[in-house]
């Protein structure tokens, strides 16, 4: 990973801009340090989510995704196919994951059934009362995070800092922990498929 940039948030703004021009535009990929989020909030969401991989199959599909198309909740393994969103066929992920999104829905008129999908209720083990808690602590933060990204994104392309800040007022961010459990035999199959994000920017928390 030695080929991937290391952008400073704390440092010089102009460099942090350049930095992170460079970046996106000859790599694609950056990692970040003195992001401002703080780690005991990282902490106690990655330690909630290794709790509820850790309950029983049982008590993961009490919350799973209801239905197909349903964005939050438990995906099983083998529920998921990535390289099938770039028109790939492939055996499913060899993985599970949970998964949340915007913590309170705006009030106005949704435009269509595809905006009013992604404001669905998130769904909580009562195994776990301390996973809600811990999520969106953690999902406001980095929600924070990815403003603060937008920002630099937006001086870097000689916009103002706060051009993209009426475009997120309403933002849909969804926040996902994923399990890779131990497989004897993976038979062509892949953790997670090839894919592209759908979303502005992603932000994976090592």
């Amino acid at each position: 990973m030695s080929w991937v940039p290391v952008v400073d948030l704390g440092g010089d703004p102009a460099t942090v801009r350049r930095s992170l021009a460079d970046a996106c535009e000859r790599i694609g990929f950056l990692s970040i340090t003195n992001h401002g989020v703080p780690a005991d909030v990282l902490d106690a969401a990655w330690s909630e989510a290794r709790a509820f991989f850790d309950l029983t199959e049982q008590e993961k599909l009490r919350v799973a995704m209801p239905y197909p198309g349903y964005p939050y909740g438990y995906a099983p393994m083998g529920s998921e196919q990535l390289a099938a969103s770039l028109g790939q066929v492939a055996p499913p992920d060899l993985k599970e994951s949970f998964s949340i999104g915007p913590i309170s829905a705006p009030r106005h008129r949704f435009a269509d059934a595809d905006e009013a999908s992604v404001w669905l209720s998130n769904l909580w083990s009562d195994a776990l009362p301390s996973m809600r808690p811990a999520w969106e602590r953690a999902y406001a933060a980095l929600a924070e995070l990815s403003a603060r990204l937008l920002s630099v994104i937006a001086g870097s392309l000689g916009l103002e800092s706060s051009y993209f800040v009426p475009m997120i007022d309403r933002h849909a961010s969804s926040m996902r922990a994923i399990n890779y459990p131990v497989v004897e035999h993976a038979d062509g199959q892949l953790r997670a498929g090839a894919h592209t994000d759908y979303g502005t920017v992603t932000v994976l928390v090592a």
